[in-house]
């Protein structure tokens, strides 16, 4: 799909803190990184309030998302490629994930990227399955690999 230029992906986990892990998938082109889309919170494999139970005086973070990718790669089809390379890497660190794991944004500046890719508000003083408080908007892993697999619509 993107053959036009020589890239590749990296993706980092961080697994050392048992109630907060980093994800992280990078565009890299020559050394340089293009773009970014992270997943940072609860591990995938344990159940939130398994781990609010376990570690009682820790916060437990819910899993936000970030995503970032710089000028000429914009509008090309990279985002959807950061987000099936971390897709795969969540089914090979994490396979236990929840098709129903909800993912938030904390705030919402993408200029309706989060709405383009199926994200809901969050309910204005209703926390989602706990966790939302706080965040802009949510929806679940199986939103978002819905949204990495589709084929894109282009506007003409």
């Amino acid at each position: 799909m993107n053959n036009f230029i020589e890239h590749h992906f990296e993706t980092e986990y961080d697994m050392s803190n048992k109630t907060y892990i980093k994800r992280k998938s990078k565009l890299m082109v020559k050394g340089v990184c293009w773009g970014k889309f992270t997943i940072d919170g609860h591990p995938f494999n344990n159940d939130y309030y398994k781990l609010q139970q376990e570690y009682p005086y820790t916060l437990i973070y819910p899993n936000t998302m970030t995503i970032k990718i710089g000028g000429p790669f914009k509008g090309r089809g990279f985002v959807r490629s950061l987000i099936q390379e971390m897709i795969e890497k969540i089914k090979e660190n994490e396979p236990k994930i929840r098709e129903n794991q909800y993912l938030f944004v904390e705030t919402d500046i993408s200029n309706g990227f989060w709405d383009y890719i199926g994200m809901s508000n969050v309910p204005m003083n209703v926390s989602v399955d706990d966790q939302g408080y706080g965040h802009a908007k949510y929806f679940t892993f199986s939103d978002l690999k819905r949204f990495a697999y589709s084929i894109p619509v282009f506007e003409e």
